[in-house]
């Protein structure tokens, strides 16, 4: 004896969507070229050995220790608060250890 089953349908009424074809540039490679570049130098010593890796915004660079290099502005900033920060716990170092003497 076969079995009947009833199967409910629905009917779906679909929208077209217009859509807007954007045109787009290719970025100009000689302007960031000429971006304001500053020179920075890292001492290479015994507990600083490798390049600094800086990250700026998601573009990222390597500065190599122990000659002057030439970077963007951004990265130079970054560079230089990093030396900044770093003599300051230095300091800081030093003195609590002068005081705990």
């Amino acid at each position: 004896m076969a079995k009947t089953e009833t199967v409910n349908t629905e009917t779906v009424n679909t929208e077209t969507v217009n859509t807007e074809t954007v045109n787009t540039e290719a970025v100009n490679t000689e302007a960031v070229e000429t971006a304001k570049t500053e020179t920075v130098f890292l001492p290479y010593d015994d507990t600083h050995k490798r390049p600094l890796f800086v990250c700026v915004n998601g573009r990222s660079m390597r500065v190599e220790r122990g000659k002057q290099v030439e970077i963007p502005a951004e990265f130079a900033e970054v560079v230089n608060n990093a030396i900044k920060q770093e003599t300051e716990a230095v300091k800081y170092s030093d003195m609590m250890e002068y005081k705990a003497d």
